[in-house]
């Protein structure tokens, strides 16, 4: 191989790295948003207590306008339960004292306090959703078809600040198959449950 020949292939060699480190550098590539120019939902605290075990688990939501290391207390019906103000370890506060009775629990700072109550009888370790079942319906051709909750995603729908639960009902007639005819217009099968954690 002549001189020539070699310095070629080195010369194709290196742009082939080039070219290569080009494709690999670009798909590290992110965009640069303006983040102060961004649509964000005007959410709630979002605060939500859990039995689990003999204790209650707190857990709350960082938004968007919180101080990076946001102090935060913990109060049940109105007692401060933190005896530090909450620094770190996240949105998130284990009340290791007995509970009795219906609880009020309560997270303050960050400029937006928020509130969940506690019922006395609630389960261990998740919330209870009740579920809007629709009435049992009739196919175009005189089959019987009932409703079953489906696929189900949580958003704030209708501004308020308190997430909804939305679900997609999914038609199945009586021997257990699912439907595709059920006469239904678009979104008829939609429903939205609000989550209220106040229980009003």
């Amino acid at each position: 191989m002549t001189l020539s020949k070699l310095k070629q292939l080195k010369m194709k060699r290196a742009l082939f790295l080039a070219c290569l480190v080009a494709i690999c550098w670009s798909s590290f590539a992110q965009p640069r948003y303006q983040k102060e120019q961004m649509a964000l939902e005007k959410l709630n605290r979002g605060v939500v207590a859990l039995r689990h075990d003999n204790q209650v688990v707190v857990s709350w939501r960082i938004l968007s306008f919180d101080r990076k290391g946001e102090a935060f207390d913990v109060y049940r019906n109105g007692e401060k339960m933190n005896k530090q103000p909450l620094m770190t370890g996240g949105a998130f506060f284990v009340d290791k004292n007995p509970l009795t009775g219906d609880a009020t629990y309560e997270v303050r700072g960050g400029g937006l306090n928020g509130s969940y109550v506690l019922k006395a009888g609630a389960p261990d370790g998740y919330l209870p959703v009740k579920l809007q079942k629709p009435a049992d319906g009739q196919t175009p051709d005189g089959r019987t078809f009932s409703y079953s909750a489906n696929d189900a995603s949580v958003a704030d729908v209708d501004g308020d600040g308190c997430d909804e639960i939305t679900y997609g009902s999914m038609a199945v007639d009586h021997d257990g198959r699912g439907l595709y005819n059920t006469g239904m217009g678009h979104g008829d099968a939609i429903h939205l449950m609000a989550f209220d954690p106040l229980n009003r």
